[in-house]
């Protein structure tokens, strides 16, 4: 899955946001994952 945010800290807002953190331990006890966040191009 790839998710794009407008910048960094949206996507650390989102990931230290309540709703993602509820889901949390649901997504741990259905796959393992890892997060990346990767700053783009500007104008990518």
């Amino acid at each position: 899955m790839l998710l794009e945010f407008p910048s960094r800290e949206a996507a650390l807002a989102w990931y230290h946001g309540e709703d993602y953190q509820a889901a949390v331990p649901f997504r741990q006890r259905a796959a393992d994952y890892d997060v990346f966040i990767v700053e783009g191009l500007p104008g990518a």
